[in-house]
């Protein structure tokens, strides 16, 4: 059964995207940094769809873990979403330094630094897909 990976599983689109991939029969991997949060939901994509559902640790910003995330997950996915986002208010962001890099970090860095490793695994099969949602 194909797999796919979900990097912000616990925003909304995250389920919703989730959801769909699942009706679709494949087999969904969770990742988030707060994966406590979602297991009722791997429960219920689990029952709901007879799907085969895992949940895993990751953080956009700890960049130096992304290559061991990846090739530590028990199956390669065929899809990776990538749909985690911080987005405060502009006028904030421009006037904060702190709040510019955080979202540079991660809604840019970020996902440079997991789907560049996703895209180069990728390449070497020569199969897969990758779904970049930003805010």
């Amino acid at each position: 059964m194909p797999t796919a990976l979900i990097l912000g599983a616990t925003s909304d689109i995250g389920y919703a995207i989730a959801k769909k991939f699942a009706a679709e029969h494949y087999d969904i991997q969770l990742a988030a940094r707060n994966i406590e949060g979602l297991k009722s939901f791997q429960t219920d994509l689990q029952i709901r769809f007879n799907v085969s559902c895992s949940l895993h640790a990751f953080d956009a910003l700890q960049f130096n873990t992304h290559q061991a995330f990846y090739t530590g997950l028990p199956v390669r996915p065929l899809v990776v979403v990538y749909v985690i986002g911080y987005m405060k208010d502009n006028e904030m962001v421009s006037n904060d330094w702190n709040q510019t890099l955080q979202t540079i970090s991660t809604n840019y860095t970020g996902a440079v630094s997991i789907l560049n490793i996703v895209a180069a695994d990728f390449a070497k099969q020569k199969s897969g897909t990758i779904v970049g949602v930003s805010s």
